[in-house]
């Protein structure tokens, strides 16, 4: 139940750095009414930079005192689990703003000892407040996390009423698997085969596309866990995503979703299988007969997946051209693999310099010819290809570019997840996997 004060349902003022706002007029949903206040009663605090401290905190204690002011319209005594959910919805997080998170927190607890759906989503919205295992953190702050995060996901998985309440609210527990501590993961692990089967037909395809952290952060477990409980996870979400494709055909979030966990990455199909074939759109290869991947056999190809707005991929460059500079005249490929993003960012200035977006949805011609002004302004001494498929390519498990995978001479992927830049993934490093595919293959290769 939702209870507003009489003051807010009238026709009340808002008082912020010496500004009166009136609210908006009463809307049926009180949280939607209370967004809209906080958006209203913050739209006219000038956006700071983020060197000027004194703004920032000016325009920080006013969307505080905002987020306070509406909030105590609310009885945390009372409110239910969705109203709670709704209140901690970014971008307007207002129970965080307002630092409330601790009545929230105390109202879940008491609202999750309930056997029925609102117990259950008690306990799915109290996931947003759950605290990561922090890195820096000492051994008893670390330990104390993963207990309350195996705690916590063992009353919600073991919960009654968790079948009535998971459907519509999928999405939150299937995105707390992005920062699930991976020692808590492995031990909760065999129970999260029947999760997925949960979800209906009836489940939002936005509530089940996040099904995907599920599985990464399974397939991220490696070798510490059983292929065949791995392999169950997958299977059941794949199951469940498909159920609910069945009628919502069109959604692509979705669609993408059950396209990496049916993916070859996530299948274990990817090292050690052959390459999942790529279809060229466009290229600066030398042979201009080149379509496909698999017309490249016969060499060593390191696959670069990359794009024009990609920060890291960018920065890279210089390590890339190095590379490319070592092979030249061997048998060995490097190829930076981008698709169609609907944009180009023009780099007149060259690496570090001003930045131009050009809109080019709808016009793929426009965006190949871009490629080649961006080339000469980068100096890419390399070929680029656009591929029909995702530059975010779920056969590759590419989840964030630049993403560097390398393929044998006959087809075959040996490596991936690696990084151009030697920063991260070393030069010697990459030296060394390419020159040993080369004498496996007894080619030719830089003494």
């Amino acid at each position: 139940m939702h209870h507003l004060s009489r003051s807010l349902r009238a026709a009340t003022f808002i008082c912020l750095g010496g500004v009166f706002l009136a609210p908006a007029a009463t809307a049926s949903d009180p949280v939607a009414e209370a967004v809209q206040q906080f958006r209203q009663a913050t739209s006219t605090l000038p956006t700071p930079q983020r060197d000027d401290r004194e703004a920032v905190q000016v325009w920080s204690d006013g969307r505080r005192q905002a987020a306070v002011d509406i909030l105590d319209s609310f009885d945390f005594d009372r409110i239910d689990a969705e109203t709670i959910a709704g209140l901690s919805n970014a971008p307007h997080s207002l129970i965080q703003i307002a630092g409330r998170t601790s009545e929230a927190v105390e109202r879940l607890d008491e609202l999750s000892r309930l056997s029925t759906a609102e117990g259950a989503r008690a306990l799915i919205v109290h996931l947003r407040f759950l605290p990561s295992v922090a890195r820096g953190a000492d051994a008893d702050a670390q330990r104390q996390a993963r207990t309350n995060q195996h705690d916590h996901l063992t009353r919600l998985l073991e919960h009654p009423g968790l079948r009535e309440a998971l459907p519509t609210m999928a999405g939150d527990v299937f995105q707390f698997f992005r920062r699930i501590d991976s020692d808590v993961l492995l031990e909760i692990a065999p129970k999260l085969t029947g999760l997925p089967g949960l979800l209906s037909t009836s489940t939002p395809p936005e509530e089940a596309a996040p099904l995907r952290f599920l599985v990464q952060a399974v397939l991220d477990l490696e070798d510490r866990i059983d292929p065949s409980l791995r392999e169950g996870i997958r299977t059941a979400a794949s199951n469940a995503a498909r159920r609910i494709l069945a009628t919502n055909e069109d959604h692509t979030a979705l669609t993408q979703t059950l396209e990496f966990i049916d993916g070859a990455f996530a299948r274990d199909e990817l090292v050690g299988h052959p390459a999942p074939e790529l279809h060229f759109s466009w290229h600066t290869l030398d042979d201009n007969s080149v379509q496909t991947l698999s017309d490249l056999q016969g060499q060593v190809v390191v696959l670069d997946f990359w794009a024009t707005w990609c920060g890291p991929c960018v920065a890279s460059f210089p390590d890339v051209a190095q590379l490319q500079e070592h092979y030249e005249g061997y048998p060995v490929v490097i190829l930076g693999v981008t698709s169609l993003q609907g944009q180009h960012i023009s780099r007149p200035g060259g690496l570090g310099g001003p930045i131009e977006r050009i809109a080019t949805r709808d016009d793929p011609e426009r965006e190949f010819e871009l490629m080649k002004s961006f080339m000469e302004q980068m100096d890419m001494t390399w070929p680029v290809a656009f591929s029909e498929e995702r530059v975010f390519n779920p056969d590759y498990g590419v989840r964030g570019i630049p993403h560097v995978a390398i393929i044998d001479p006959a087809g075959v992927v040996r490596y991936r997840g690696l990084h151009p830049s030697s920063r991260v993934t070393p030069r010697e490093e990459k030296l060394g996997m390419i020159n040993g595919l080369l004498q496996e293959f007894d080619l030719p290769h830089p003494r």
